[in-house]
């Protein structure tokens, strides 16, 4: 199996030549402009942070690509060539806190045989939920995200806000908020110990599973204390977009 990593952005129908490569995913040229797309193709899976793909159904695969459209860019990540029956794609990319998936459905994937292309369709929802949390003796915030979809999540952020938060973080809804704005994630998973957070493997929440978080800092560490009623939180996913739920404290 020969796996290649291509981290590279396409405009919709481009092709772009790779430097030291024998073309940028290579989908066999003498079809490559007849991609058939298969609806109703089931046979993959995402596990924490992989996307998981069974190809037992095709007959002799030169090669599989994962790719995601956003609009009018296509990103693609990575082309196995020779893949053996299941395949296995990374689908969030801690080192530089980024991810596969989309709010959209726009991930896919291309499986070239001897016959044809294909384009087929690995998109999940991702969405999360937080419904309630705890304020620590030192001021800083737990709580715990729920994955309610197939996708993973990749938590960005988790902001704390409101009248009641001497301390808040910055509002994601604000027109001025951006992703790009944000630094270094301000959680860390509860069950990690301090200073093993290199991988920030605690910020990936698999399919079906809840993890805690902790925040790094201490929203609710004031002199004066609280003097509202309201704390909300903004869960900033990695694929885009938030979530915002509203407490009365």
């Amino acid at each position: 199996m020969d796996r290649r990593t291509l981290v590279t952005s396409l405009a919709a129908g481009t092709a772009v030549a790779a430097t030291g490569v024998l073309g940028v995913a290579a989908y066999n040229q003498r079809n490559r402009d007849e991609v058939a797309t298969e609806t109703g193709f089931d046979d993959y899976r995402y596990e924490n942070d992989e996307l998981v793909v069974d190809l037992q159904g095709f007959d002799e695969v030169e090669e599989v690509t994962f790719r995601t459209s956003t609009g009018e860019e296509t990103i693609e990540h990575e082309t196995i060539s020779q893949p053996d029956d299941t395949a296995r794609f990374q689908a969030v990319f801690l080192e530089t806190l980024d991810t596969a998936m989309t709010r959209r459905t726009g991930e896919h994937l291309l499986v070239t045989t001897a016959e044809k292309t294909t384009r087929l369709s690995v998109s999940e929802p991702v969405h999360g939920v937080i419904n309630d949390f705890t304020i620590h003796d030192d001021g800083a915030v737990e709580c715990a995200v729920e994955n309610l979809a197939g996708g993973p999540i990749l938590t960005r952020f988790i902001a704390i806000y409101g009248d009641a938060v001497p301390n808040p973080t910055v509002d994601p809804r604000r027109d001025s908020f951006t992703r790009d704005s944000l630094r270094e994630p301000n959680v860390v998973g509860t069950d990690v110990h301090p200073g093993d957070t290199d991988d920030r493997s605690d910020l990936v929440v698999p399919p079906g599973e809840t993890v805690s978080y902790r925040s790094t800092d201490e929203p609710f560490t004031s002199a004066g204390g609280p003097d509202g009623e309201t704390v909300v939180l903004t869960l900033v996913y990695g694929a885009g977009g938030s979530s915002s739920w509203s407490f009365e404290v």
